[in-house]
C-alpha cells in the first residue's frame, strides 16, 4: 500500500537533484476529475487532459539530464516515475541509472514539443524535481486558462513524492502506475468513493 498523504516538505537535507528515481503525484485542486474519465478501465482524456500529457511528455525537452519512465494520468491526479541522470546528452531514448548500486534503465515518453516548460537558471539551488513539478504546473496552468479562459483550474498544493531506491520498488510502482485505470472504481481518489466515507448524522 502506498502512503499518499501529501508532504509540505521534501526529505530533509536530502538532495532531489541527485541521480535517481523519484516517484511524484500531482493532484488536480480539491481532487476535482477535470482531466477527463475511465471508461472500461481506460482513460480517456478530454482536452485539459491531452494538454496534461503533452506538457508531462514534453519535460525532457527542457532538462537534459531527465528521463520520465512509466505514468499514467487519472481524471483528478497524475502518477508519474522522474529519473534523474547526469551528463546525458538530449535525445537518448533509453539511459540507465544506478540505484543502490543497480542499474535501472528508463524509456523516455517523448512527444513534438508545443508547450514550454521553463528550465530556470541554477535548479539544484531549489531541488531540481520540485523545480521540475513547479514549472509543469505552471506551465499547465498557464496553458489551460490561456486556451479556453478558465481561471479556476489550478494544482493542490505541493505533491507527493517516493525516492526509490531499488530495483524491486521501481517495477512495484510501474505496476501500481499501469493498473491505475483498472483500480479506478475503488480508488479512493474517485469521488464516487467518497459518499461511503462521509460520516453519518
Amino acid at each position: 500500500m502506498i502512503d499518499r498523504q501529501r508532504k509540505l516538505n521534501r526529505w530533509k537535507d536530502y538532495d532531489y537533484s541527485q541521480d535517481g528515481g523519484y516517484f511524484i503525484i500531482i493532484c488536480i485542486k480539491d481532487k476535482m476529475c477535470l482531466l477527463g474519465e475511465v471508461e472500461n478501465h481506460k482513460m480517456i482524456f478530454n482536452q485539459y487532459g491531452e494538454i496534461i500529457k503533452e506538457i508531462w511528455n514534453n519535460i525532457p525537452y527542457h532538462y537534459e539530464n531527465i528521463i520520465l519512465d512509466e505514468y499514467v494520468i487519472m481524471p483528478n491526479h497524475i502518477h508519474g516515475i522522474i529519473i534523474i541522470i547526469e551528463n546525458n546528452p538530449v535525445g537518448t531514448e533509453h539511459r540507465s541509472v544506478q540505484i543502490s548500486g543497480q542499474s535501472i534503465v528508463g524509456t523516455e515518453h517523448r512527444s513534438v514539443p508545443h508547450c514550454s516548460v521553463p528550465n530556470e537558471a541554477n535548479p539544484r539551488n531549489y531541488g531540481l524535481v520540485s523545480k521540475i513539478v513547479k514549472s509543469f504546473k505552471e506551465t499547465c496552468v498557464k496553458t489551460i486558462r490561456s486556451r479556453f479562459d478558465d481561471f479556476t483550474f489550478a494544482f493542490q498544493r505541493s505533491f507527493y513524492d517516493h525516492i526509490i531506491h531499488n530495483e524491486k520498488s521501481l517495477n512495484a510502482i510501474r505496476q501500481y502506475i499501469v493498473e491505475n485505470p483498472l483500480k479506478w472504481d475503488i480508488n479512493e481518489d474517485n469521488p464516487i468513493n467518497w459518499i461511503s466515507k462521509t460520516p453519518q448524522m
